[in-house]
């Protein structure tokens, strides 16, 4: 089951528009910075670095999901994080909202 079959309580969930699109916007608190960290690694999420933050070892395990089209792909990926703040700083804070 690929990540827009999984079946899940989402708790957060923010959508984005950015280049190549044309139009820079949607729902996530910080769209420039998301599209610009998407555009750095041609929307490859699997690539996105990790921030230089310490990320605590509770677990409140969260599962993330991004779907989308660009850079002549669509982009399917899938994680799960011990937390939101693991979550954020595991993808350079596209996950952070």
């Amino acid at each position: 089951m690929g990540p827009a079959e999984a079946a899940v309580d989402v708790e957060h969930a923010a959508d984005v528009a950015g280049r190549p699109s044309g139009r820079l916007g949607g729902t996530h608190p910080a769209p420039a910075d998301a599209c610009a960290a998407v555009e750095n690694v041609k929307g490859r999420f699997g690539l996105l670095p990790t921030e230089n933050t310490v990320c605590l070892t509770y677990w409140d395990p969260v599962t993330v999901v991004a779907t989308g089209e660009g850079f002549g792909n669509v982009a399917e990926f899938e994680d799960t994080y011990s937390n939101e703040t693991c979550a954020s700083a595991g993808s350079d804070g596209i996950f952070h909202f």
